[in-house]
């Protein structure tokens, strides 16, 4: 799909309303509940699974988002190396929980295809 054709399409529109939100929800969680947080990011990560998104994908997703606050933010010189710095970590913590659950789904799968 042509970039421009990209901004404006519905699908994307949503699943970037969808990602927005679901960070916030996990942003939110943060020192709260970690357990819930936890199981939180895990079963997104399963969800993740069904829409063809694989763990390796995980951390372009992160990338993505913190280019997008670069952008957004750092032209308004609003966004520090250090704001930068502390959102890869919480990203990184939170991605690494969402591919840890497709793994082992992935791993459930083949135990499953090898079983006689």
């Amino acid at each position: 799909m042509p970039d421009h054709e990209v901004a404006m399409s519905k699908r994307v529109l949503v699943h970037a309303t969808f990602i927005i939100e679901m960070v916030e929800k996990a942003l939110t969680m943060l020192g709260k509940d970690e357990v819930e947080l936890k199981s939180f990011m895990e079963e997104l990560g399963r969800k993740h699974i069904i829409y063809g998104v694989k763990p390796e994908h995980m951390p372009h997703m992160s990338d993505s988002i913190v280019h997008m606050l670069n952008e957004v933010l750092g032209g308004m010189g609003a966004f520090s190396a250090e704001e930068e710095d502390a959102w890869k970590k919480v990203l990184a913590a939170l991605v690494a929980n969402m591919t840890k659950a497709q793994r082992e789904v992935e791993m459930k799968k083949i135990a499953e295809e090898m079983t006689l």
